[in-house]
Protein backbone atom coordinates (compact mmCIF):
# COMPACT_ATOMS: atom_id res chain seq x y z
CA UNK A 1 0.00 0.00 0.00
CA UNK A 2 1.06 3.47 -0.66
CA UNK A 3 0.48 7.05 0.41
CA UNK A 4 0.28 9.94 -1.46
CA UNK A 5 -0.10 13.32 0.26
CA UNK A 6 -0.76 16.91 -2.05
CA UNK A 7 -0.04 20.09 -0.17
CA UNK A 8 -0.74 23.85 -1.75
CA UNK A 9 2.00 26.55 -0.87
CA UNK A 10 0.22 29.85 -0.31
CA UNK A 11 -3.34 28.25 0.73
CA UNK A 12 -4.54 31.57 2.20
CA UNK A 13 -3.17 35.30 1.67
CA UNK A 14 -1.32 35.67 4.14
CA UNK A 15 0.69 32.88 4.60
CA UNK A 16 4.39 33.43 5.54
CA UNK A 17 7.52 31.64 4.61
CA UNK A 18 7.44 30.08 8.44
CA UNK A 19 4.17 28.71 7.26
CA UNK A 20 5.77 27.18 4.43
CA UNK A 21 8.64 25.87 7.09
CA UNK A 22 5.90 24.08 9.12
CA UNK A 23 4.31 22.65 6.02
CA UNK A 24 7.71 21.20 5.16
CA UNK A 25 8.34 19.79 8.60
CA UNK A 26 5.04 18.41 7.98
CA UNK A 27 5.71 16.51 4.84
CA UNK A 28 9.06 15.24 6.32
CA UNK A 29 6.95 13.88 9.66
CA UNK A 30 4.56 11.98 7.02
CA UNK A 31 7.13 10.51 4.60
CA UNK A 32 4.51 9.96 1.77
CA UNK A 33 5.86 7.44 -1.61
CA UNK A 34 4.24 10.27 -3.24
CA UNK A 35 4.21 13.46 -2.94
CA UNK A 36 2.38 16.43 -4.31
CA UNK A 37 3.43 19.85 -4.08
CA UNK A 38 1.37 22.89 -6.07
CA UNK A 39 0.89 26.62 -5.75
CA UNK A 40 -2.45 27.97 -4.71
CA UNK A 41 -4.58 28.51 -7.79
CA UNK A 42 -7.04 30.99 -7.10
CA UNK A 43 -10.12 29.72 -9.55
CA UNK A 44 -13.03 32.08 -9.92
CA UNK A 45 -15.60 31.45 -7.65
CA UNK A 46 -13.55 30.06 -4.65
CA UNK A 47 -12.84 31.93 -1.61
CA UNK A 48 -9.49 32.34 -2.54
CA UNK A 49 -10.19 33.70 -5.75
CA UNK A 50 -12.68 36.28 -3.78
CA UNK A 51 -9.81 36.99 -1.21
CA UNK A 52 -6.98 37.93 -3.50
CA UNK A 53 -9.48 40.28 -5.87
CA UNK A 54 -10.61 42.10 -1.98
CA UNK A 55 -6.96 42.33 -1.63
CA UNK A 56 -5.77 43.61 -5.01
CA UNK A 57 -3.53 41.02 -5.08
CA UNK A 58 -5.17 39.50 -8.81
CA UNK A 59 -5.94 41.16 -11.51
CA UNK A 60 -9.59 42.25 -11.94
CA UNK A 61 -8.83 40.78 -15.36
CA UNK A 62 -6.12 37.78 -15.49
CA UNK A 63 -4.56 36.20 -18.13
CA UNK A 64 -6.60 32.99 -17.50
CA UNK A 65 -4.76 30.73 -20.27
CA UNK A 66 -2.32 30.56 -17.43
CA UNK A 67 -4.72 29.44 -14.40
CA UNK A 68 -3.45 26.02 -13.89
CA UNK A 69 -2.33 23.75 -11.05
CA UNK A 70 0.83 23.21 -12.59
CA UNK A 71 3.12 26.21 -13.51
CA UNK A 72 5.83 27.99 -13.41
CA UNK A 73 4.51 31.21 -13.56
CA UNK A 74 1.31 32.12 -11.21
CA UNK A 75 -1.14 34.20 -12.27
CA UNK A 76 -0.48 36.18 -8.93
CA UNK A 77 2.72 37.93 -8.44
CA UNK A 78 1.98 37.82 -4.58
CA UNK A 79 0.41 37.29 -1.72
CA UNK A 80 0.15 39.46 1.64
CA UNK A 81 3.62 38.37 2.56
CA UNK A 82 5.02 36.22 0.31
CA UNK A 83 5.86 36.92 -3.89
CA UNK A 84 4.89 33.89 -5.78
CA UNK A 85 8.42 33.57 -7.34
CA UNK A 86 10.00 33.03 -3.76
CA UNK A 87 6.78 30.61 -3.34
CA UNK A 88 8.05 28.85 -6.29
CA UNK A 89 11.49 28.77 -5.33
CA UNK A 90 10.27 27.01 -1.95
CA UNK A 91 8.10 24.42 -3.90
CA UNK A 92 10.73 23.71 -6.05
CA UNK A 93 13.78 23.34 -2.93
CA UNK A 94 11.31 21.69 -0.58
CA UNK A 95 10.61 19.14 -3.69
CA UNK A 96 13.99 18.36 -4.30
CA UNK A 97 15.19 17.72 -0.94
CA UNK A 98 12.06 15.71 -0.46
CA UNK A 99 12.70 12.97 -3.24
CA UNK A 100 16.39 13.06 -2.77
CA UNK A 101 16.64 12.85 1.04
CA UNK A 102 17.93 9.48 2.39
CA UNK A 103 15.22 8.47 4.28
CA UNK A 104 12.76 8.63 1.38
CA UNK A 105 15.32 7.15 -1.01
CA UNK A 106 16.14 4.05 1.56
CA UNK A 107 11.97 3.82 2.37
CA UNK A 108 10.42 3.23 -1.04
CA UNK A 109 14.03 0.05 -1.13
CA UNK A 110 13.32 -1.59 1.52
CA UNK A 111 9.51 -1.43 0.69
CA UNK A 112 9.62 -3.12 -3.11
CA UNK A 113 7.57 -6.05 -3.68
CA UNK A 114 8.53 -7.44 -7.35
CA UNK A 115 10.97 -6.51 -9.67
CA UNK A 116 8.43 -4.84 -11.88
CA UNK A 117 7.98 -2.34 -8.86
CA UNK A 118 12.10 -2.21 -8.45
CA UNK A 119 12.34 -1.21 -12.21
CA UNK A 120 9.43 1.27 -11.89
CA UNK A 121 10.85 3.19 -9.04
CA UNK A 122 14.06 3.05 -10.66
CA UNK A 123 12.88 4.76 -13.97
CA UNK A 124 11.27 7.29 -11.54
CA UNK A 125 14.64 8.17 -9.94
CA UNK A 126 16.36 8.42 -13.35
CA UNK A 127 14.26 10.93 -14.87
CA UNK A 128 14.11 12.13 -11.55
CA UNK A 129 17.72 12.56 -11.56
CA UNK A 130 18.34 14.26 -15.01
CA UNK A 131 14.69 15.93 -15.91
CA UNK A 132 14.94 18.04 -12.32
CA UNK A 133 18.46 17.63 -10.23
CA UNK A 134 20.55 18.05 -12.86
CA UNK A 135 18.69 20.25 -15.52
CA UNK A 136 19.98 23.93 -14.84
CA UNK A 137 18.12 27.36 -15.86
CA UNK A 138 20.04 28.56 -18.54
CA UNK A 139 20.48 32.60 -18.57
CA UNK A 140 17.22 33.99 -19.66
CA UNK A 141 15.43 31.11 -20.83
CA UNK A 142 13.23 28.62 -18.49
CA UNK A 143 13.50 25.32 -18.49
CA UNK A 144 10.15 23.65 -19.01
CA UNK A 145 10.44 20.18 -19.16
CA UNK A 146 8.98 19.97 -15.58
CA UNK A 147 7.15 23.02 -15.57
CA UNK A 148 5.26 22.07 -12.46
CA UNK A 149 7.88 21.80 -10.75
CA UNK A 150 9.05 25.29 -11.20
CA UNK A 151 12.61 26.74 -12.28
CA UNK A 152 16.38 25.23 -11.24
CA UNK A 153 18.60 27.44 -9.20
Amino acid sequence: RYIECTFILGGHIDEREEDIQMTRGLIFELMPDFLMLSVICPFPGTGMYDLMIANNLLDKNPDWSKLTFITDSPIFKRLTYIDSDVLMRLQKKIIKEYYSSPKYIFNQVVRLRSFNEAVYFINMGVVFLFEFLLKREKKGVKDKSLSHYGTID
